[in-house]
């Protein structure tokens, strides 16, 4: 003791440095949750653990003791006092006499014990050695080094960077005591931990609980060893972390250290699996992230690797991923927590969520805002983003069936298709005893997936009437429930945002084949009327997607545009959705504008155009040309997106050359017309995949364009290509065929190379 005061005395006159460092310090709150469990150590009344206060000789001996396998030795109101400045009336007393009683902690010269002095580093770590069993005879006699080096070997110091003569603060405390927890007693194969029947594991990852997986009990968490037990304060940000694991009695989760390189992980919020890219949220933006198919993943309760788990993953679940280097070494999943999803109504329908000022807003994947949401729109929040995204698809038919049965409806039978329910609102009005019943019109609120969220009568202010176009009528037999059938007619439209919808009607209407119809609801039965014009204001003018302006209306950014390709009612049918980005530059007409409507906000949100862009149709190039114009009859042979065709007529002669490309409405096999289309000869300079250029002209390239390479051979023979493969070959010889000009919605639709 002598020798440790003189060298006392020397080290308070040389400048101390203690350093924990930014990668030990990422998760005390899992130390402190351990030692405070363990009564080794606690925050004050108000739950504060002040990290940064220092510790007194008192305090630490009390913890050292309560650490110890004595801890159940200490006996309150004693009647001795272990030191002149420790009386029995002082707080430590009874800590302070197990611990010189059991050789852990001695006093001064002077018989003093300086309770209320700083514990200096190299007096904490000696103290802890002779907890797990050591002695002066372990330490050598080169005080403290040899106490400093055999806690480094022990590794008892990792996390703390301590320089002898320093006074410890809580934080490096509680440090110094949870890496002795884990360290085996002197000569025995037991952690110190296992005094509470406790171990402290290295290495465990927590992946996922019942949220992940139903068949994980709700108190329990699946980990790298297994299930354990947890209690009610889990933290299920801790899943995906690999770290330390406090384990009581073998299956209890008491507590959990992630490691620093664990902590430092990535966290994302998943948006959609693409082919080659796993669309993610990190910091409030949308992000690409590279994920190869061999990587390992955690989900639930299984070890697999992404190829065998991404058709699985969901729009906001939570992944981890855990990088080495920069390369990914493991992802494990978790299910978000997403909510909703919720009916947007005229107020206050996002009161029990979270939203503010910054929540960003996407509808149908188009930037919005929270007041621009329209009622019926089905909404989520996902509260890790600070995102809500909502969802406007509707559809309208008769309710013909429930399954498995109506008093237990998992999916339900709509107008001759079959959609599952989300949400339990859905389902009580489906349900037997529910407002809906067999054979009533009813219009379904869908959800992120196409599920069900909500049920609606067609009667509701925001869907008294449909515009589409019409596909077929007639008369066909429907079911209604269970057993019941009936004969009725019938009515299948596509509407502007490109689904399709079957309605019973009242009479035939096989006059309104391949019209624009506005179907309105009375009582549950569908009216539907030919739609003329529905502004007393025609709509023309050319689009700019820049400014979002069609002449001087405004085109919103999500608008709902139907572009069919015949209004004769003796032609098949054929229509397609596009976007608005597609119509930039084009001029539209009057008379291409069949149908258009606002929204509430006073853009234009539905568009159903006449053969505007022509993408409904299919392209390709006519091949060879056998023809009697004399006897009205002809051999054609043609491909259409790499398959040849042969088409034989009599009574008629098709105005087709061999060579050309051409346009087929109807069935390749069968169409129900040819049209050529206009050629590109020498001169023509692929810019990029998107656009060419003929004679200082820019002419856009279809995203679907069939480009063939033709052999020099008398009897030509036509290889589909891909049009990289024309990109990299500046000594082809090129041709090009398109439908009409750039500004009335035409592009390149066949490309011959030779």
């Amino acid at each position: 003791m002598r020798k440790f005061f003189a060298v006392f005395l020397c080290l308070c006159m040389l400048s101390s440095v203690c350093i924990v460092p930014v990668s030990a310090q990422e998760d005390m709150a899992g130390i402190f949750t351990l030692l405070n469990t363990l009564n080794i150590m606690t925050g004050d009344p108000d739950g504060n653990l002040r990290l940064d206060d220092t510790v007194t000789r008192a305090e630490f001996t009390k913890a050292a003791v309560a650490a110890s396998s004595f801890k159940n030795s200490v006996a309150t109101h004693l009647s001795v006092s272990p030191f002149g400045d420790v009386t029995y009336r002082h707080w430590a007393a009874p800590y302070v006499r197990v611990g010189v009683s059991n050789g852990l902690v001695s006093g001064y010269p002077d018989a003093t014990f300086r309770p209320d002095e700083p514990v200096l580093f190299e007096e904490g770590i000696t103290i802890l050695l002779r907890v797990l069993g050591y002695n002066d005879s372990d330490f050598g006699a080169s005080w403290p080094y040899g106490q400093i080096g055999l806690a480094n070997n022990l590794e008892i110091t990792d996390g703390v960077s301590c320089t002898a003569g320093t006074a410890l603060n809580r934080r490096q405390v509680a440090q110094l005591i949870y890496q002795a927890l884990g360290t085996k007693t002197k000569g025995q194969n037991a952690q110190l931990a296992s005094v509470f029947d406790v171990t402290i594991s290295r290495d465990v990852t927590l992946i996922s609980d019942s949220k992940d997986d139903p068949s994980i009990p709700s108190d329990e968490v699946y980990t790298s060893q297994g299930s354990l037990k947890t209690t009610a304060s889990f933290d299920r940000n801790l899943l995906g972390l690999r770290g330390d694991a406090a384990i009581k009695n073998g299956n209890k989760l008491l507590a959990f250290v992630p490691d620093a390189e664990s902590a430092d992980s990535e966290q994302y919020i998943l948006y959609s699996v693409l082919p080659n890219a796993v669309m993610v949220y990190k910091n409030g933006a949308l992000t690409a992230l590279s994920v190869a198919d061999s990587t390992t993943v955690y989900k639930g309760k299984s070890q697999s690797n992404f190829a065998a788990v991404k058709s699985s993953l969901e729009l906001g679940d939570v992944l981890r991923v855990k990088r080495s280097g920069n390369n990914i070494d493991y992802i494990t999943c978790q299910a978000g927590n997403m909510q909703g999803p919720t009916i947007v109504s005229a107020s206050e329908w996002d009161s029990s969520w979270a939203t503010n000022s910054s929540t960003k807003v996407l509808r149908n994947g188009q930037s919005s805002s929270l007041s621009a949401l329209e009622p019926y729109d089905v909404a989520y929040f996902m509260p890790d983003m600070n995102l809500v995204l909502s969802y406007s698809d509707k559809v309208t038919g008769v309710y013909e069936n429930a399954s498995p049965n109506k008093d237990m409806p998992q999916s339900v039978t709509v107008s001759g298709k079959e959609y599952t329910i989300e949400s339990g609102n859905a389902f009580t009005a489906l349900t037997s005893g529910g407002a809906f019943d067999f054979g009533d019109s009813v219009t379904l609120l869908l959800g992120k997936t196409g599920q069900i969220a909500g049920v609606i009568s067609p009667n509701a202010t925001a869907t008294k009437s449909l515009t589409g176009y019409v596909l077929s009528t007639g008369r066909k037999e429907y079911q209604s429930g269970a057993v019941n059938t009936y004969t009725g007619y019938y009515i299948k439209l596509a509407f502007p945002d490109g689904t399709t919808s079957e309605y019973t009607t009242d009479k035939n209407l096989s006059s309104y084949q391949n019209k624009v119809v506005k179907v309105t609801f009375q009582n549950g039965n569908a009216k539907v009327t030919l739609v003329t014009n529905n502004d007393s204001k025609k709509l023309s003018g050319t689009y700019n997607h820049s400014t979002g302006k069609l002449g001087s209306y405004t085109l919103a950014p999500d608008a709902q545009i139907l572009d069919i390709g015949t209004v004769n009612a003796s032609s098949p049918s054929v229509y397609c959705k596009i976007f608005p980005q597609r119509l930039d530059g084009v001029t539209l007409s009057t008379n291409q504008v069949l149908y258009w409507e606002k929204n509430s906000q006073g853009a234009i949100n539905k568009l159903i155009l006449k053969d505007v862009t022509g993408d409904e149709f299919s392209y390709g190039l006519m091949t060879a040309v056998s023809q009697n114009r004399q006897e009205l009859t002809g051999s054609y042979t043609y491909i259409i997106d790499g398959q040849f065709y042969q088409l034989n007529t009599s009574n008629r002669v098709l105005n087709v050359a061999a060579g050309s490309g051409i346009r087929i409405s109807g069935s390749p096999s069968n169409p129900e017309s040819f049209q050529s289309l206009t050629e590109l000869g020498s001169g023509i300079r692929l810019e990029s995949a998107s656009a060419l250029t003929y004679k200082n002209k820019t002419y856009p390239i279809s995203p679907n364009v069939a480009v063939y390479q033709r052999s020099n051979a008398y009897a030509a023979e036509y290889v589909k290509i891909p049009i990289a493969d024309v990109l990299s070959d500046d000594s082809l010889q090129i041709s090009a065929y398109y439908d009409q000009s750039p500004s009335a919605g035409g592009q390149i639709r066949v490309i011959v190379v030779y």
